[in-house]
């Protein structure tokens, strides 16, 4: 739409017209862009000289300017070279009509040579010809002359009504075109013509329904030849991702599309579908997966290996989605297709693949009920000899389904099993264990089920629970496998309450036996405490083999993130941390079900997860739970009704019941070892305390009992030390508790022991969230003195300690610096990080952890300005050097400094100021940057940068410097990636055309010239003007397929195809609207 206003410059012609004779492709371009603001003569004197040329490139550019014709009210036929139609006349008319019945009329030559043919004969036998190859032509230029040719046939020569009856069918599709020749031919036929359409009057600037579908008939023609052949999958699922449901149902139902393009549409309608807001799945998803339960159907039988890659995305769909469940053929089918692979003992990579879609097969309710004992007695013993490391046959396998399932629990996957693989292999066997038809043998302890024996009874195996070696096993079965429902967890709760509710061991009791009493009844507190936690794993409670932990964060809402700029950072940095999710859970061959958790936080907001909590993580860690999650249970309602998990467990009950039996334990002595088990399930139960009184009573306990316990034991020290702090944080303590509180507190950052330490550290996060907190006031200044030397010191503490230490400072500096006496905290909180941020060898954990903090301060503007620069010019010269896996935080820290920081003042700014000169120059720096990784780093770990750098560059640098740059870059002889460089180019263009910058497209012709006629970047300049027409399209299959055909190695000959296609469309469909003020474009 904006290049239709622009005029080029006089240099710019003469540039175009020099290159004439070597470069027609470009000249077919410029050609293109002057037809569009009406400059005719400019076709007509190529078309004279490339008529009378027999040179190859001068006859392309005549084949491609013929359908531009009929689009400046030129009449196509005037124009036909009679040279090529005079070698044609020597063949019998009969022999040349049946020829061209049968040829490819995709070329408009071809077609243009049958329609002078036709227009000489003027007979009836062409009109096969006409009616059906020509006036169904998707190009208007040709099936128009030909409609009319025939229409003047029949009104003139005599049409039996055999013929006509014959091409009635042909024309049927195009009654809407021609209606006046679909009328002739129904009353020749003696058929009744249907009563007209009422007509409607519409903008002559839009398409007309028919005209789109036409359209979009011939780009599926395009994305199928695209996709059958040499085109990467990746970027097919990308343009397969614009079309409706029907175009996709229809287009995948070919059985000539490639199987490994089933599984990128599967995988990339999965991701769309996360990233959209949207409750229903993309249609990519939808159509991709109805076209592969369809092949696993039509297999009958194990079916082929490779439909289970794009299975285990289905099956992933269908766990994270939650998608409508699978029909009773469809679940017979995977289950099939499962064990089919699982004999594929050929390829290693496979039976990974088979093990996952397994996993999660199993997780699906409407796959479990599907299952029959024949499949499981097929099923198990596969799996089983896998983790043995056997090759023996399923129906060699001894003892039944539950047996072998049991005794493979047993003995752990063989170590001559490679790492992945045997991991896969044991989760493949706890999802096995978990189907109600084998949960309850496979919890039995390996003591009290021999081979060949049967069941214990409950009574028998309650009373075994007793001995220490046994209630081990039971332990291990139990926190591995999990519960299923809320009968299996009441059972479980009263044999393990039966357990820890012994009386503790007497004081004269032998030591032998004192000793396995504790440690019986310490198991027995393990397996409890793991019993009431899995109550809270989300989002399968009770599912330890995909739930993961609860977890909330600390963090306050970032006001910037409201504003313009704030806006535009959330944009791009949404596509960062997308990335640096998948990158963090992907497993180098392929995505597994182990990303469930990864996937479902993708639809969270940014910046929701703790400092010191590594990106993607799922392991159970100190300061789980944010101290605003702690409060609404416990201070704003207190007569909080019952927690209860979603299977109906009443949490509080239990957790009140377990609270006065530790109440009854610690009013007596009790053994060290049970003391610290003690402890530390109260610690953990804290999480799920519903009542203020509970938190009171583990204050009062943990200080009482730090005050008398010997200061040898760290171990004690360090859990007391967290239940002070996080009771304390919870409650509003009185002036005696505070004082105690704080005494505490610095007696432990002084400690020896690093454990004692760590423990006050993961206490204190709980302390320094509230901003109103009076414990937090008194402890800031120690707080403040303490933490910049720890950080100083990284190179001789442990990984833990920093990032602990690192994630308080961060938060002691967003919520409590005004109570600091030291106003220069935060600057000397940036001091003792750069080093750690710069050092080669720093952890990627710990690396993440200081990018994030640092990123916080930057968004809530606590450091000066000074600061931020220093921040941003480190992060630059990090992201420049650092390894692949520490790109994605530097990366995502750079974005937030330049969008929050000076330069995000100059936003999308016109004005050249002297500031705002400086700011595009840091820009350029910044996005070189970029553009280095995108040239030199593993296209897989980059390729998502596309995204990313043309939106930084149209909003920092002014419109023309963006396209002196993106251009420059992509005519680089030293850029090794072309399509990657064509997509950001086309990507920006797109950009720069919807800002309605098209003024800047002339401003920067003459330097694009002058880049074509450099040595070496000459045969790109019609690639830069074919990406220009493809991102200025109205079509958003044609921007899409700029992708694909940038992946080409004729891409210029694909672009120049589709956008010439385009624009004939919308041309031929307003014949009355004149070319300089149509809006195709």
């Amino acid at each position: 739409m904006a290049l239709t206003s622009v005029s080029f410059p006089l240099s710019l012609t003469s540039a175009f017209l020099s290159l004439t004779p070597s470069y027609p492709l470009l000249t077919l371009h410029y050609y293109h862009l002057s037809l569009l603001t009406g400059g005719r003569s400019l076709v007509f004197s190529a078309l004279q000289v490339c008529s009378a040329s027999q040179a190859p490139s001068h006859r392309l550019l005549y084949h491609c300017l013929l359908p531009l014709l009929s689009c400046s009210g030129t009449s196509l036929m005037d124009t036909v070279p009679t040279t090529l139609i005079d070698r044609d006349r020597t063949t019998e008319k009969d022999t040349l009509i049946e020829q061209l019945m049968n040829s490819d009329f995709s070329n408009p030559v071809a077609c243009m040579h049958a329609l002078q043919l036709a227009r000489d004969e003027g007979s009836v036998r062409v009109l096969p010809l006409l009616c059906r190859r020509l006036v169904t032509h998707p190009f208007s230029s040709i099936s128009s002359p030909a409609a009319s040719l025939a229409g003047r046939i029949m009104a003139d020569k005599k049409v039996s009504s055999d013929l006509a009856r014959e091409l009635l069918p042909f024309l049927s599709g195009a009654g809407n075109r021609y209606p006046e020749l679909l009328s002739t031919t129904q009353r020749l036929a003696d058929v009744p013509s249907p009563a007209p359409p009422q007509s409607s009057s519409s903008h002559p600037l839009q398409f007309t329904s028919q005209v789109q579908a036409v359209t979009r008939l011939w780009f599926l023609a395009e994305v199928h030849d695209l996709c059958r052949n040499s085109c990467s999958d990746w970027l097919c699922g990308r343009v397969l991702a614009r079309l409706s449901l029907s175009e996709l149902s229809d287009l995948l139902q070919n059985p000539d599309i490639p199987k490994g393009l089933l599984e990128a549409c599967v995988s990339h309608g999965l991701e769309v579908s996360l990233s959209s807001s949207s409750q229903t799945p993309h249609p990519l998803l939808q159509a991709s997966s109805a076209r592969l339960l369809d092949q696993l159907v039509q297999s009958q039988g194990p079916g082929d290996p490779s439909l289970l890659p794009p299975l285990l995305w289905l099956l992933l769909a269908q766990e994270v989605l939650s998608l409508p469940p699978l029909n009773e053929a469809a679940v017979s089918s995977v289950l099939a297709a499962i064990t089919g692979g699982l004999q594929q003992r050929d390829s290693t990579l496979l039976l990974q693949t088979s093990m996952d879609c397994l996993s999660l097969a199993l997780s699906l309710r409407e796959i479990q009920s599907g299952i029959d004992d024949a499949w499981l007695a097929t099923t198990v013993p596969l799996v089983v000899a896998l983790a043995k490391g056997s090759t023996a046959e399923a129906g060699k396998a001894d003892g039944s389904s539950s047996q072998q399932l049991h005794s493979a629990l047993t003995h752990s996957p063989t170590h001559s099993l490679s790492p992945s693989l045997r991991l896969h292999t044991g989760t493949a066997l706890l999802s096995l264990a978990r189907l109600p038809s084998l949960h309850a043998t496979c919890l039995i302890p390996p003591l009290l089920l021999s081979p060949g024996s049967q069941s214990p009874s409950e009574q028998v195996l309650d009373q075994a629970l007793l001995e220490g070696e046994v209630l081990q096993q039971y332990m291990a079965r139990s926190n591995t496998v999990g519960w299923l429902d809320r009968a299996q967890f009441e059972e479980r709760w009263m044999q393990l309450l039966g357990v820890v509710n012994q009386p503790p061991p007497a004081e004269g009791m032998p030591v032998e036996e004192m000793y396995a009493h504790t440690l019986n009844m310490c198991i027995g507190l393990v397996g409890v405490v793991s019993l009431l936690l899995a109550t809270s794993l989300c989002p399968q409670p009770g599912n330890p083999v995909f739930g993961v932990p609860l977890h909330t964060h600390r963090n306050r809402d970032i006001l910037f993130l409201g504003t313009k700029p704030g806006r535009r950072l959330r944009k791009v940095r949404s596509v960062v941390e997308t990335q640096l999710l998948l990158q963090c859970g992907a497993r180098p061959d392929i995505y597994s079900h182990y990303q469930c958790p990864l996937l479902s936080h993708l639809s969270l907001p940014l910046f929701t997860r703790n400092v010191e909590r590594g990106p993607g993580g799922t392991e159970l860690g100190p300061a789980q739970l944010s101290l605003k999650s702690l409060w609404p249970v416990t201070l704003a309602n207190p007569t909080s009704p019952a927690r209860h998990s979603p299977d109906g467990v009443d949490v509080r009950s239990c957790v009140l019941s377990l609270v006065d039996l530790f109440s009854h334990w610690l009013g007596q002595p009790l053994h060290p070892l049970l003391l610290l088990h003690t402890l530390r399930a109260i610690l953990m139960l804290s999480d799920l305390f519903s009542l203020p009184s509970q938190f009171q009573w583990m204050l009062e306990l943990a200080c009482d009992l730090s005050d008398k316990q010997p200061p040898e034991d760290v171990a004690l020290h360090a859990i007391l030390m967290q239940c002070i702090l996080k009771a304390g944080a919870v409650l509003k303590v009185d002036a005696v508790q505070l004082e105690r509180i704080v005494r505490s507190t610095e007696r432990a950052l002084s400690s020896d022991s690093l454990e004692v330490q760590d423990g006050c550290l993961c206490g204190l996060l709980y302390v320094v969230e509230d901003p109103g907190s009076q414990l937090a006031a008194h402890l800031a200044a120690p707080l403040a003195k303490y933490l910049p030397p720890q950080l100083e010191s990284f190179h001789r503490l442990s990984e833990q300690h920093c990032t602990l230490c690192w994630s308080l400072a961060v938060s002691l500096a967003l919520h409590h610096s005004h109570l600091l006496k030291d106003a220069e905290f935060p600057g000397q909180l940036l001091e003792k990080a750069i080093p750690l941020f710069l050092h080669p060898h720093t952890s990627p954990l710990l690396f993440h952890s200081l990018c994030f903090g640092l990123e916080l301060l930057v968004l809530n503007f606590t450091l000066s300005n000074e600061q931020r620069s220093k921040v941003t010019n480190v992060t630059a010269g990090r992201c420049a050097k650092c390894e692949l896996d520490k790109v994605l935080p530097a990366l995502g820290l750079l974005l937030s400094c330049m969008y929050s920081g000076e330069q995000g003042n100059y936003v999308n700014e016109d004005e050249e100021t002297e500031a705002a000169v400086e700011m595009s120059v840091l820009t350029r720096e910044y996005v070189g940057i970029l553009v280095e990784h995108l040239r030199h780093s593993p296209l897989e770990g980059v390729r998502f940068l596309v995204g990313v750098v043309p939106v930084v560059m149209v909003d920092f640098l002014p419109p023309v410097q963006v396209l002196q740059m993106v251009v420059t870059e992509f005519v680089s002889p030293h850029q090794p990636r072309p399509s990657l460089a064509a997509i950001v180019m086309g990507e920006t263009f797109s950009l720069v055309l919807g800002k309605n910058m098209g003024d800047t497209l002339t401003d920067c012709g003459p330097t694009v010239s002058g880049q074509f006629r450099s040595t070496g970047a000459r045969e790109k300049g019609s690639l830069v003007f074919s990406v220009l027409l493809a991102a200025a399209s109205s079509s958003s299959i044609l921007r899409a397929m700029l992708e694909v055909v940038a992946d080409q190695p004729n891409m210029c000959l694909h672009i120049c195809k589709f956008s010439l296609a385009t624009t004939s469309f919308y041309f031929c469909s307003n014949p009355s609207v004149k070319p300089s003020s149509k809006r195709c474009l």
